[in-house]
Formats: C-alpha cells, sequence, structure tokens
C-alpha cells in the first residue's frame, strides 16, 4: 500500500514536518495549492478570517 501525505503551509514550517513525515514513512509527498496568495501582512489577516469564519462556520453545524 502506498501512503501519501498532503500538506499546506503558509510559512514553510508544515512543510518541514510533512517532509520528514513522508522521509521516515518513504511516501510520496504533495503540496496543497491555494487559489489565493497569502503572502505579505494583507494576506496573512486575509488567511487569519478565512480561518476564523470557516472554524465558526464548522462549529455550528455541530
Amino acid at each position: 500500500m502506498k501512503t501519501l501525505v498532503i500538506y499546506y503551509s503558509l510559512s514553510g514550517n508544515t512543510q518541514k514536518v510533512a517532509e520528514a513525515i513522508a522521509n521516515t514513512l518513504k511516501a510520496d509527498i504533495n503540496r496543497l495549492e491555494d487559489r489565493h496568495s497569502r503572502t505579505g501582512p494583507i494576506g496573512y489577516v486575509a488567511y487569519n478570517i478565512s480561518s476564523i469564519v470557516f472554524s465558526t462556520w464548522k462549529n455550528s453545524l455541530c
């Protein structure tokens, strides 16, 4: 059975962890790409707002 590590990394920290996991498991690795730029101060704020909105929406379904 093949293993695939899929990750999304805004700052690069998650990428390092995902690469370490993939190397340990001898797994394939795939990065999720965002449709919108999340770089710079405006991108950082937009990322946090979308995270809050999504978590609020997700919690309202429970």
